[in-house]
C-alpha cells in the first residue's frame, strides 16, 4: 500500500514538474523585440528608420545579409546600409571573374545584359547594377567567393569570342556557343548536350591559346558547378574566405556581405553543409570580428528573374515553401497586423538566461539570426530582355 502510495506520489509530482515545464516554455520572441514597420511613398521601409536595426549595423563591422534574390527591396535596403555606414570590402554570391568584368566595364553593363539576358548571375538586374555603381563610387573592394554559374560561363566565352589573338573559325565557333547558350536557358536551365559541347571545345582550345586566353579557359573549367554543386559551392566559399582572412586586413574593415539567405545561415545551409554564415560566426564566436546576422524575407508579392524563362520576367514568392516553414511559424506568432515588422532576435537572445527554456523551433531561429525583416509585398527586380539576337 505505501509503495503504491509512493509511485502515486512521484507520478503526480513529475506531471506537475513537466506541465509547469511545459507553460514555462517559450514557443516565440515577445512582443518588445518586434518592431513594426510602417511604409508608405515617402518613407519607404528601406530607409533604416528603425532606429535599432540601424544601432545593430553601425555597431557591427561584418554585416551579413540574406536575401532573396530578384527582390528591389533586398537591393534598395542594402544600398542603405552603404548610406548609412562606409563600406570598405563587398563579398557577394558571385564567381571573381564576373564581379570583376562588370565593375571593370560598368559602362557597357546594360547593353550587354540586354545581348545576353541573365549573364551576370545574380547581378542580373537593373538595380543590382545599380548597386554596384554606388558601392564603386565609394572606392568599395569587391570579393566574389563562388563558383561560376551556368549562366556566367557565357561571360567567359563572350571574352573569348573580342580576342584578337584567336582566328576567325574559332571566333565564329565561340559566338555560335554562346547563341546555344541563350537558347537553352530562355527555357530555363543549360542542357547537358550544350554543356559537354563547351567543355569539350574550351579543352581542346586551350592548348592553341595565348597566356591570357588559356587562364580564362583553365577558370572556366576549373572552377564550373559539378554535379554536386550544394557541397561544392559552400567548400569553395569557405576555401576563398580563408584566403581571404589570411591574405588581407579584412578583419579590420567594415564588410558587407550579400548573399542568398540559406547560405548565411550561422549553423548549416538549407542543404546541411558549412557555408558563409558559418564561417563568419566562427570568426565571430573567435572575437576576431563583430558581425551582425540579418535576413529579409518576402511575405508576399513576385520576384523578378535574371532572364527571361517562357516569356515571364518574374514569377510568384513562396513564402509556404518547406525552406521558410521556421520563419513563417515565426512571422506567424509575431505578427499582430502590421505586416511588414523588424524582429531583434539578437536582443531577445541576450535576454535569456541559462533557465530559459526554448521549444526546438524557437532554438533554430535564435542559433540561425540576428535580426530578420519581414517585408510585405515585394516588388521584382527589373530583368533585362533581349533586344539583339547575335553577339
Amino acid at each position: 500500500m505505501n509503495a503504491t502510495k509512493t509511485i502515486l506520489q512521484l507520478t503526480i509530482t513529475f506531471h506537475c514538474i513537466f506541465s509547469f515545464a511545459q507553460s514555462d516554455t517559450l514557443y516565440t520572441i515577445t512582443s518588445e523585440f518586434i518592431v513594426p514597420i510602417q511604409s508608405n511613398e515617402n518613407q519607404p521601409i528601406n530607409e533604416l528608420t528603425v532606429n535599432r536595426l540601424r544601432e545593430k549595423v553601425l555597431e557591427n563591422n561584418f554585416i551579413l545579409v540574406g536575401e532573396t534574390h530578384g527582390v528591389q527591396e533586398s537591393t534598395d535596403f542594402i544600398k542603405q546600409i552603404a548610406h548609412v555606414k562606409k563600406i570598405d570590402h563587398f563579398i557577394t554570391e558571385i564567381d571573381s571573374f564576373s564581379i570583376d568584368y562588370i565593375t571593370q566595364h560598368m559602362n557597357i553593363s546594360d547593353t550587354l545584359l540586354h545581348r545576353m539576358p541573365g549573364v551576370y548571375s545574380m547581378y542580373s538586374y537593373k538595380e543590382e547594377i545599380g548597386l554596384l555603381n554606388l558601392l564603386k563610387d565609394a572606392h568599395t573592394t569587391f570579393d566574389g567567393v563562388d563558383l561560376v554559374h551556368p549562366v556566367a560561363i557565357r561571360l567567359i566565352l563572350f571574352e573569348l569570342s573580342n580576342s584578337g589573338n584567336l582566328n576567325t573559325r574559332t571566333i565564329n565557333t565561340l559566338r555560335k556557343l554562346i547563341e546555344s547558350h541563350s537558347r537553352d536557358l530562355s527555357k530555363g536551365f543549360l542542357s547537358s548536350k550544350i554543356n559537354k559541347r563547351t567543355i569539350q571545345f574550351l579543352s581542346k582550345l586551350i592548348n592553341d591559346c595565348p597566356e591570357y586566353e588559356q587562364s580564362l579557359i583553365k577558370y572556366a573549367l576549373n572552377h564550373k558547378y559539378p554535379p554536386n554543386f550544394m557541397e561544392a559551392r559552400a567548400k569553395y566559399t569557405v576555401n576563398r574566405m580563408s584566403y581571404l582572412i589570411n591574405n588581407s586586413d579584412l578583419t579590420s574593415q567594415n564588410v558587407l556581405f550579400k548573399f542568398g539567405a540559406s547560405h548565411t545561415m550561422k549553423t548549416k545551409n538549407t542543404a546541411g553543409f558549412h557555408d558563409i554564415g558559418w564561417f563568419v560566426d566562427s570568426l565571430a564566436k573567435q572575437k576576431l570580428v563583430d558581425a551582425y546576422f540579418l535576413t529579409i524575407v518576402p511575405i508576399s508579392g513576385k520576384v523578378g528573374l535574371p532572364f527571361e524563362i517562357d516569356g515571364l520576367t518574374s514569377k510568384s514568392f513562396d513564402f509556404n515553401s518547406r525552406y521558410y516553414e521556421s520563419l513563417r511559424n515565426l512571422y506567424d506568432s509575431v505578427n499582430q497586423g502590421e505586416r511588414s515588422i523588424f524582429v531583434d532576435v539578437e536582443s531577445f537572445r541576450q535576454s535569456l538566461n541559462d533557465s530559459s527554456i526554448i521549444s526546438s523551433e524557437l532554438k533554430y531561429i535564435l542559433d540561425n539570426y540576428d535580426g530578420i525583416l519581414f517585408i510585405d509585398q515585394v516588388t521584382p527586380s527589373t530583368t533585362f530582355k533581349t533586344i539583339v539576337n547575335k553577339t
